[in-house]
Formats: structure tokens, sequence, C-alpha cells
């Protein structure tokens, strides 16, 4: 929601921290996965790749933006089955908004 005067969006204010995270992708095919997996996760907000190597992707993602099981979701839309191997520590922000029941 964009208030009067405000250029930027509710969420684009609210702060909070980028988590690491690695992921396993399966039926890795050398020709192709690394190109796959760019074009999905390049052109997403909230997703910064650091590494493709050894059947695995190294990401850095906004929790608030696009929670990881969101991103291995649109991996699995574009045929590409990811599972999480290893996440950051979870943000005091994201922790906030998602609160343990």
């Amino acid at each position: 929601m964009v208030e009067p005067g405000n250029t930027q969006t509710t969420e684009d204010t609210v702060p909070h921290d980028w988590m690491t995270a690695e992921l396993a992708i399966a039926d890795w095919q050398p020709a192709t996965t690394e190109a796959a997996l760019r074009a999905v996760l390049e052109p997403m907000d909230g997703v910064r790749i650091l590494e493709i190597f050894d059947e695995k992707v190294s990401l850095e993602y906004d929790p608030v933006q696009m929670p990881i099981a969101d991103l291995c979701a649109a991996l699995a839309q574009h045929g590409l089955r990811a599972t999480s191997i290893l996440s950051g520590p979870a943000s005091p922000v994201s922790d906030a908004l998602h609160p343990e029941d």
C-alpha cells in the first residue's frame, strides 16, 4: 500500500535480514540445470545467487519477501526439485513476524 507522498510500499520499508541457504537439486543435468536455475532465480525479488556447484545452489534470500518454501515451489514449477539442506539462523524480524505457537 502506498501512502500519500510516499513512493515506497509498506512492505519495502519493513527492516529485515537476508538469510543464507543451500539447496540440493535432484536429477542434476550438467548441460542444462545450471542455466535453468539461473533463469528461475536471477529475476526473483528477494533472492541472490552466491554459487552453483556439485548439484547444489548456495544463495541468500529475504525470508519476508521470499520464504524458502516459496522459493522451492517456484523451482518446482520449472521442473527443478530442490531440498533445503542448510539455512542460516533466523533473523529476529522474521521470528517476530512468524512467532512459534
